[in-house]
C-alpha cells in the first residue's frame, strides 16, 4: 500500500481499460502516498496524468477550497443515466 510505482501503473491501467474514474481515485491516492514518503518522480507524474484526466473530463469543475495538499480540490459531476 505504500509503494508510490505501483499507484502510477495502477492508474495507467485504469486508464488504458477506459476506466477513468478508477485511473482519477488510484492517482489521488498514489498522490498522498508518494508525498507522505517523499517520491518525488511518480508523484509528478501522477499528478500530471491526473492534471490530463480531470481537464480533458466534459464534467470538470473546481471546488473552491484548500485539499490537504494545499491545491483546490478537483471534482467530477457525473451526468444522471436514464
Amino acid at each position: 500500500k505504500d509503494y508510490s510505482a505501483a499507484y502510477v501503473l495502477l492508474g495507467k491501467t485504469m486508464e488504458k481499460l477506459s476506466r477513468q474514474g478508477e485511473a482519477i481515485q488510484t492517482y489521488r491516492e498514489g498522490i498522498a502516498v508518494a508525498s507522505k514518503k517523499g517520491d518525488l518522480m511518480p508523484l509528478k507524474e501522477m499528478q500530471q496524468k491526473l492534471n490530463q484526466l480531470i481537464h480533458s473530463s466534459p464534467w470538470f469543475f473546481t471546488y473552491p477550497h484548500k485539499s490537504e495538499l494545499g491545491e483546490s480540490a478537483p471534482f467530477l459531476i457525473r451526468p444522471w443515466v436514464i
